[in-house]
């Protein structure tokens, strides 16, 4: 009996690639404006977002919205996505001593690139 061959590629040295993004749209409550240095304060979460499977990518401020990119692994949902990403903004904006209360409106969008072949492919090997 011939043995088994080696596993070339375990698990614990693995680091899959992603292609899903999110992006996360939020506005201030009506009256208030973000503060100049959100964009900063976003960043400085970024590893705390890595934990939970979401990878900073890239973001953008002004006083009425902040816009955040991000690469998501497989397994976060958008609900998941939206509230942790407000959440620990939120958190992180309030240690810096600059809180900002969100609107509940927010924009949530997956970005990627499903071409039509590309969708009906998947479609196609779903079904038998």
């Amino acid at each position: 009996m011939t043995p088994a061959p080696a596993i070339l590629y375990p698990a614990h040295n693995l680091r899959p690639v992603y292609r899903l993004h999110y992006d996360w749209t939020g506005w201030p409550t009506e009256g208030a404006a973000l503060p100049p240095d959100i964009v900063a304060v976003a960043r400085a979460t970024a590893g705390a977002w890595e934990g939970d499977g979401l990878r900073l990518l890239t973001s953008h401020a002004d006083a009425g919205k902040v816009q955040l990119l991000f690469s998501v692994t497989p397994t976060v949902s958008p609900v998941f996505f939206c509230m942790r990403v407000k959440g620990r903004l939120q958190y992180a904006l309030r240690k810096a001593g600059v809180p900002v209360a969100f609107s509940r409106k927010v924009a949530f969008r997956c970005l990627g690139e499903n071409t039509t072949p590309a969708v009906e492919n998947y479609i196609r090997g779903q079904v038998g």
